[in-house]
């Protein structure tokens, strides 16, 4: 089997509205009918209206491919300067609209509602910058602007995957000896390194990804709905996205799951109905299953000729590799289902629509009435390209013939009677006058008014696409008196700004917020908080991971894309923060609010709004938590510490000197009492032994012997 087992319904025949059960729900036949009809009516219409787009012809102006013209009866080339009007205007405007999105990292501000936390906020503009930069956003965006200004019109896609991919981690052959902490308050044990737990060995893990996806699309091969009215292809009935795919690519679509519901259980289902991967290896055996191709519409909008250059177009093998040969596959959408075809005869996915809206983004340069394709520079300025070389060119040709004078021959004089061409050290043989039988004809001059009409044909280049060289390239201006005084260069720096900052605008109003906003529903709806919370601990820090998820999810976001008229809103935020740490810095202010109000500042919510501004990312690194010995040395350091300290010592004190005062007591105390002891002795020993009787004392005071 070499070819792609088709469905049994006719592709070509139109659905009925049998097969429709409901907007979002259609037969595997009706399926195939719809978009294989869709894409072959939308494809027609296309072909009709091409030349009126003039696609080709702005991509043939952007190369200026040179021509080859001779003069009359000769082979000598006439001038032929190309002139790069439509790319120079394309690359001097392209750069300023870049750096006008993206002269900030994120370049957009999430504003918290009163309802929100700061850090609620954070996490939420912090993972969507992070999956800016893994989706290369900023580089789809060029080149879909790019394509915008040269073609009219710029088209992205998106949408969100789920894969397991291998993560590479670095992990010792064994961890470092511990040794036991010392019995001492605060201790902590010791890790003594070996020889193999400084070595380290690669170890291949299966992590899974979860990711919004952002694509730049080549506007040859999106099918739009031919009756769409207005430039936003949001509000298109479909639109279909034509692509190649590979094996590998089928293969890698055959293995994508989604979740679904059914009889109020989550079932986890396969989205593509593919075969056996060795069926699908049999449509890349020969005889080969060939790419269709769609009209001439691809062939000449793609293929590069002798004169413009491109590379081989998508539906053409550039590779030797059979399982490299691409196959076609189209996917349409609108706001109720999506269907998606194999080689215009086998349905391979045909459900509801996930996101409930046609995952594509555009922008026009300029807009045309009633129509969704717009003009682009190639088309606009592609007969002022014309102009000037052909001027150019014609001056070129008058000057050739000044150098290369024709001459004039009188008849019947005898003179050579072919072709006479000048050379170094040529003879012309005459008889008779020479001034008579060959003269140099007259010579035309330049006219003034050429240089005069080129130079006008360049201003209005720059009045019609904006693109001044003063302003947008560095160089002087052709404008003249314009610049000369400070009224006229304001006129033609507004003009300017008016120009390309409308086209950043409508790129920020169709493309840039919606995205965010789709970004920001889809990391709730799809992405596991699990994964959220580690993917913000992997690029700021495990601070940034702690948040309330609950919250998180409930959270309504108000983005603001820095852009266009919303250019100088961070400077604004700075200067308003500016004035914000003057205030918090006035004491009788501070002291109002914490007496009065019961109020106080949140000094850390100061220091990341900071940060935010600033641009720096690791607030962490030089705000962090204190150790548990340094808030300790904190506190013994404190007035309240110093003034308990203080209080302590004055007890001791206190109670050391009524130690002191009750010992002095004590001791007087005891003195006394011996005092009064001796003083009864003394006393008693002075009385007569008459009075005294037999109990009279034998012994006198301060005798040692006895009295007889």
């Amino acid at each position: 089997m070499a070819h792609v087992t088709p469905d049994p319904a006719n592709p070509n025949q139109q659905p009925e509205v049998s097969q429709f059960k409901s907007p979002s729900e259609v037969t595997k036949d009706g399926a195939l009918q719809l978009c294989v009809t869709d894409t072959i009516n939308t494809e027609a219409w296309l072909q009709t209206n091409y030349w009126t787009l003039r696609w080709r012809e702005a991509d043939g102006l952007y190369q200026s491919p040179p021509s080859v013209r001779m003069w009359e009866q000769t082979t000598v080339p006439r001038s032929n300067v190309n002139r790069f009007v439509v790319a120079e205007t394309v690359n001097s405007i392209h750069p300023q609209v870049m750096n006008g999105l993206f002269y900030e990292t994120p370049a957009f501000i999430l504003r918290p509602r009163p309802s929100r936390t700061e850090n609620i906020t954070r996490a939420i503009r912090s993972l969507i910058s992070i999956e800016q930069d893994e989706m290369g956003f900023r580089q789809e965006t060029d080149w879909g602007l790019f394509s915008a200004l040269n073609f009219g019109t710029g088209i992205w896609k998106w949408g969100f995957e789920s894969f397991v991919k291998k993560e590479t981690k670095y992990e010792p052959l064994e961890k470092g000896v511990k040794i036991a902490a010392l019995p001492v308050p605060g201790a902590q044990p010791t890790v003594i390194e070996t020889e193999n737990s400084q070595t380290y060995k690669k170890v291949e893990k299966d992590k899974q990804v979860h990711r919004t996806t952002f694509e730049a699309k080549d506007i040859r091969f999106v099918l739009v709905d031919p009756g769409l009215k207005v430039p936003d292809i949001r509000k298109a009935k479909f639109a279909i996205d034509k692509m190649y795919l590979t094996y590998k690519d089928l293969i890698k679509l055959k293995d994508e799951e989604y979740v679904t519901t059914e009889n109020g259980k989550q079932v986890l289902k396969k989205r593509y109905n593919l075969p056996s991967e060795s069926e699908i290896k049999s449509w890349f055996e020969k005889p080969k299953e060939a790419a269709t191709v769609g009209g001439n519409t691809e062939m000449m909008g793609t293929q590069g000729t002798t004169q413009v250059h491109h590379a081989k177009p998508p539906f053409e093998a550039s590779t030797a590799d059979p399982l490299d040969e691409p196959l076609e596959v189209l996917e349409r959408w609108d706001n109720d289902k999506v269907i998606t075809v194999l080689q215009r005869r086998k349905v391979i996915r045909n459900e509801a629509n996930e996101f409930g809206c046609i995952p594509f983004l555009s922008v026009n340069w300029w807009n045309i009435p009633n129509a969704f394709w717009g003009l682009g520079l190639g088309r606009v300025l592609g007969m002022e390209q014309k102009v000037q070389a052909g001027l150019i060119n014609a001056c070129l040709d008058l000057a050739d013939l000044i150098v290369n004078p024709m001459f004039v021959r009188a008849r019947g004089a005898n003179v050579q009677e072919q072709q006479i061409r000048q050379r170094i050290g040529g003879i012309i043989a005459v008889d008779g006058d020479t001034t008579k039988a060959l003269s140099m004809l007259q010579q035309p001059s330049i006219p003034s008014e050429v240089v005069q009409q080129i130079a006008l044909s360049q201003s209005r280049v720059e009045m019609t696409s904006g693109a001044n060289q003063q302003l947008t390239m560095g160089a002087s201006t052709t404008r003249g008196g314009a610049m000369r005084t400070g009224t006229g260069a304001a006129g033609v720096i507004q003009a300017t700004m008016n120009r390309i900052g409308g086209f950043a605008e409508a790129f920020v109003r169709q493309v840039y917020e919606p995205l965010i906003y789709k970004m920001h529903i889809l990391n709730k709806e799809k992405m596991p908080m699990s994964y959220i919370k580690e993917l913000l601990g992997e690029h700021f820090g495990k601070e940034w991971a702690v948040f309330d998820s609950g919250e998180f999810l409930n959270a309504a976001a108000e983005f603001e894309v820095l852009a266009g008229s919303h250019l100088a809103a961070k400077s604004q935020m700075a200067q308003s923060l500016f004035m914000m740490l003057q205030l918090f810095e006035n004491q009788p202010l501070m002291k109002q609010l914490n007496e009065v109000n019961q109020k106080k500042v949140n000094v850390e919510e100061l220091f990341h709004m900071v940060h935010d501004i600033s641009g720096w990312k690791n607030y962490y690194s030089i705000i962090e938590d204190m150790s548990p010995e340094e808030i300790q040395r904190l506190q013994a350091n404190s007035p309240a510490a110093q003034m308990q300290m203080k209080a302590q010592i004055q007890a001791q004190q206190d109670d050391k000197k009524f130690d002191q005062s009750q010992q002095l007591i004590d001791q007087e105390n005891e003195a006394r009492a011996v005092r009064d002891i001796f003083r009864v002795i003394a006393e008693k020993s002075a009385e007569p032994e008459a009075l005294l009787g037999a109990n009279a004392p034998t012994m006198g005071l301060g005798s040692g012997q006895m009295v007889g």
